[in-house]
């Protein structure tokens, strides 16, 4: 993170003074050096979306933090410092989620896992890595996958033979995994399932670990 802490901080120079004057496609080009740097962030797959990777490193939209800047610069003569930039978070954080609800954003498999972005954002534990990003974008090592893009002729199930096997069939189904599932799920005390896995996560430490 260091290291994209360093570059967004080049990419962003002078964003108070262009932030809404930038052309599309000068916004275009930032955005990609952005992703180039979430990519590696995640530890993801070149083919994960842009929007997913984003949320699951924490990283918001170049044009979002451009934004953020201006309001904070905008507003520097006031005396509450604080609230100003608590303010332009607030501002940031409702337009990214706005995004990440709509049905155009990609990354549908991330959003059903990680729907609050400020949540995930905010969270005082744990890491992603390249195993969890798998799980989260289910571009990885899943059959699936793997056939769509054309490194398996078939994309069912490798050790149950389920039609088609993805990170929900992975982490959710496959009786493969039974013996640990069971055992996450007695500890969470419950049924584990995309849209509560989130909340478990953030829970501690370690039912994250």
């Amino acid at each position: 993170m260091l290291m994209s802490n360093v570059v967004h901080s080049m990419l962003l120079y002078g964003a108070p003074v262009w932030a809404n004057k930038m052309s599309k496609k000068g916004m275009s080009e930032l955005a990609k050096v952005q992703r180039r740097i979430a990519l590696r962030v995640a530890s993801a797959y070149r083919t994960s979306s842009t929007d997913a990777v984003l949320v699951i490193t924490g990283i918001p939209p170049i044009d979002l933090q451009a934004l953020k800047r201006k309001a904070i610069y905008d507003n520097r003569l006031r005396p509450e410092t604080g609230e100003v930039r608590e303010e332009a978070e607030s501002m940031l954080n409702r337009t990214w989620q706005g995004r990440w609800d709509s049905d155009e954003a990609k990354g549908r498999w991330t959003h059903k896992i990680i729907s609050d972005i400020s949540r995930w954002r905010n969270r005082r534990h744990g890491h992603t890595d390249y195993w969890l990003t798998q799980a989260l974008t289910s571009h990885g090592c899943f059959s699936h996958y793997l056939h769509k893009i054309g490194k398996l002729g078939t994309p069912e199930c490798w050790y149950c033979g389920h039609n088609d096997d993805d990170a929900f069939h992975t982490i959710f189904e496959c009786d493969a995994w039974e013996t640990r599932r069971f055992r996450v799920e007695t500890e969470i005390g419950g049924r584990l399932q995309p849209e509560n896995m989130m909340d478990h996560m953030l829970k501690d430490k370690q039912t994250w670990d």
